[in-house]
């Protein structure tokens, strides 16, 4: 922008008349710039935020009107080179919904992001892959009317007390660059990330407890029945709830299976107790460690967007792999230590992603048809 249209927004900010988009512009702008510019009279409270930080502005926008939160993304990104200590970048910035180009990351070839869709498979055998399959009625087992709703969800409903046998099992898979939402047959509803699948019952009448085997990562709201506990089997790990909202990570190649509850509680291993705001750590060797966590990032994915916190590229890169169904190779492996902050649509491009990761300065991608090479 000119030194005259920044004035412009100035005026416009401190009359109150500013909208959200010139805010953001004017705020972003100034982070960038202002050392540059020091003719320029800023507001105080411009400066204020500046001082502040950006992730506080986000907070006072919240506050102020969520409608802001939907249409603008505040990304804060944290680029430390672990081999180098002290060394650090920091990056205020705002990313906007209009695409822009970069002649780092080869557009022609941008890949889109993943999509709503899984293959259910039930009892007898039969395949469904349910992005093909018309809305309405797909399947009856054991009394149970299989649906799949007009919003893409999965639904078992009971038609009747009729009880199945209990290997009677069906299983929803997504692959890379797929996720589901299922509505089990006693109301539970489970969302499916990428990369995962969850092996049920059609009908959870006459049994004991409610079983349900993961693999990958779901997040589960658990109808409350005091009577039949809700146990989520995941390798190593079994979680034990009565009725509460809480995610299981669970991936084959995390090093850990991580559980964490947002309200109610949990038992893990028939032993461990979590509370809301924990999340625990089964380690290969049989340990489980606790610790606090802000849990809208356990749950981040399921509300669209990538969100983490000192996360090394590593990590991110895998969850990136995953949603866009992707391959990641590392030119220097050092990298992979780098560490970001940030929050992100999962519904943007790649290419947008990997451009906001570059402005650290610290890494360059280049995109080869699905895959990501990665250098310094």
């Amino acid at each position: 922008m000119t030194d005259k249209e920044v004035q412009q927004l100035i005026k416009k900010y401190l009359d109150g008349k500013a909208g959200p988009e010139e805010k953001g512009m004017l705020e972003s702008w100034y982070v960038q710039n202002a050392q540059k510019n020091t003719d320029i009279d800023y507001p105080k409270n411009l400066l204020a935020k500046k001082e502040n930080g950006l992730q506080e502005i986000l907070a006072m926008e919240q506050l102020k009107s969520v409608p802001v939160v939907k249409h603008w993304k505040w990304l804060r990104f944290t680029a430390a080179a672990a081999m180098i200590i002290g060394l650090s970048t920091l990056l205020y910035l705002t990313v906007y919904d209009t695409p822009q180009t970069d002649a780092s990351i080869a557009q022609a070839n941008d890949i889109a992001p993943g999509k709503n869709t899984a293959t259910l498979t039930l009892a007898n055998g039969k395949k469904i892959l349910l992005s093909n399959a018309l809305n309405g009625e797909l399947a009856k087992e054991s009394g149970v009317v299989i649906t799949k709703m007009a919003d893409g969800q999965l639904v078992y409903e009971i038609k009747d007390q009729q009880t199945g046998p209990a290997d009677q099992m069906n299983t929803l898979s997504t692959a890379n660059g797929e996720q589901y939402r299922l509505l089990l047959p006693d109301g539970t509803s489970v969302w499916l990330n990428a990369a995962s699948s969850l092996k049920f019952p059609s009908t959870f009448s006459g049994l004991a407890q409610r079983r349900v085997e993961l693999d990958g990562e779901g997040y589960f709201e658990v109808k409350k029945d005091k009577e039949h506990a809700f146990v989520v089997v995941s390798k190593e790990q079994e979680v034990e709830v009565l009725g509460t909202h809480f995610n299981v990570n669970a991936y084959n190649d995390e090093s850990n299976i991580k559980t964490t509850l947002l309200e109610g509680s949990v038992k893990i291993n028939k032993d461990i107790i979590l509370k809301p705001g924990e999340q625990s750590s089964l380690l290969k060797s049989g340990s489980i460690l606790l610790k606090q966590v802000d849990v809208e990032e356990a749950v981040s994915w399921k509300e669209g967007y990538f969100r983490f916190d000192q996360k090394d590229l590593r990590s991110i890169m895998r969850n990136i792999s995953r949603w866009y169904d992707l391959e990641v190779v590392y030119k220097d492996s050092r990298l992979e230590n780098l560490t970001f902050s940030g929050t992100v649509s999962r519904y943007s491009s790649v290419s947008k992603i990997l451009e906001i990761l570059e402005l650290s300065k610290e890494v360059r991608f280049t995109l080869e048809g699905r895959r990501i090479i990665v250098t310094k």
